[in-house]
């Protein structure tokens, strides 16, 4: 996965300052997190 950058997250909450952390990753990065069980084997390597 690509390292998501403090300006990238900041202006994203700018956006839209309600948005979750799921929501916020699938913004920044939707190439790399197609489907749920993606999003869940990446909470796991954290």
């Amino acid at each position: 996965m690509n390292e998501i950058t403090e300006d990238e997250v900041l202006s994203a909450i700018r956006e839209n300052p309600m948005i979750c952390t799921r929501a916020l990753v699938k913004k920044l990065r939707p190439e790399e997190f197609r489907d749920q069980d993606a999003y869940k084997e990446y909470l796991c390597a954290l």
